[in-house]
């Protein structure tokens, strides 16, 4: 069922590809394109039933599969711009009710970057630290919802990172930069204090053979490592790519006032000397 949506999904993207470049000059990118498509394959391989039964068993695995829905798949989805894709490949009539839609009150106030920050902090904690991560081992419905939540919550997360596409929250280089480094920490401080624990924290696991020949309390600690290190070194990744977009766009602007500058000197010895040449 997972890999049918992700076909689907995949093919409203790419009509939405066809119609923005049958309207517009600009075509839309192959490196966009490429990352969406690598977003939904990863959402697929993710979700699917081999991944989703190891989860089962194993913490780590389940862990794996977290990070990957909340720290790899949103950012690359949100790199193939698709609201912007929405608003620029859809009919006028539904580009309007989308643009009404995406600068609603509700919206608005959902994308706020503070409490998209504070979301995907509260929703990583209390899923690992609560009933529901016990829930959803024993309850494949809230195991679903567990995933919609994750996804949900990263992709208001990543958004003012990735910074593509329509918003009413602009951050600055600056602002995106602090973003994440306030993030980098909550992340490692979630991974040791699963880490540290003395005691398996989900009975589930205990009631069940490991798949790779642990313990229970060894397999959760290598899960904490994973969160630990693994999503550290995505956050620091984060951090690089929105220091290397800074310079990029400051490099931008420097060359295009060197050009405005040129131009004016141009201008200024020809108007004043132009009439002087042979």
């Amino acid at each position: 069922m997972i890999f049918v949506f992700a076909l689907l999904l995949l093919l409203v993207y790419m009509l939405g590809v066809r119609a923005h470049n049958a309207r517009h000059y600009k075509p839309i990118d192959a490196w966009q394109i490429a990352f969406f498509i690598v977003g939904v394959l990863l959402i697929a391989l993710a979700l699917s039933t081999p991944i989703d039964e190891l989860v089962d068993r194993s913490f780590a695995a389940h862990m794996t599969q977290h990070l990957v829905l909340a720290m790899v798949v949103p950012p690359l989805l949100l790199l193939g711009a698709p609201l912007r894709l929405a608003l620029t490949a859809s009919p006028a009539p539904i580009a309007r009710r989308l643009a009404r839609m995406l600068h609603s009150r509700v919206v608005h106030a959902l994308t706020q970057p503070a409490l998209a920050w504070c979301s995907f902090v509260v929703v990583m904690w209390a899923t690992h630290f609560s009933g529901l991560y016990e829930a959803a081992l024993e309850n494949d419905a809230v195991h679903v919802g567990e995933h919609a939540l994750f996804l949900g919550a990263a992709l208001l997360f990543w958004y003012p990172i990735v910074g593509i596409g329509p918003t009413t929250h602009p951050l600055s280089h600056i602002g995106r930069l602090l973003y994440v480094l306030v993030a980098m920490p909550q992340g490692a401080f979630l991974g040791l204090a699963i880490y540290g624990s003395r005691r398996v924290l989900y009975h589930n696991y205990l009631l069940i053979s490991n798949p790779f020949g642990v313990s229970a309390l060894e397999d959760q600690r290598i899960g904490g490592e994973l969160m630990w290190i693994a999503g550290t070194l995505i956050m620091f990744v984060a951090l690089l790519l929105v220091i290397a977009n800074w310079a990029r766009d400051d490099a931008r602007v420097a060359q295009r006032i060197d050009t405005r500058l040129a131009l004016a000197t141009d201008y200024f010895l020809d108007s004043r000397f132009g009439e002087r040449q042979p």
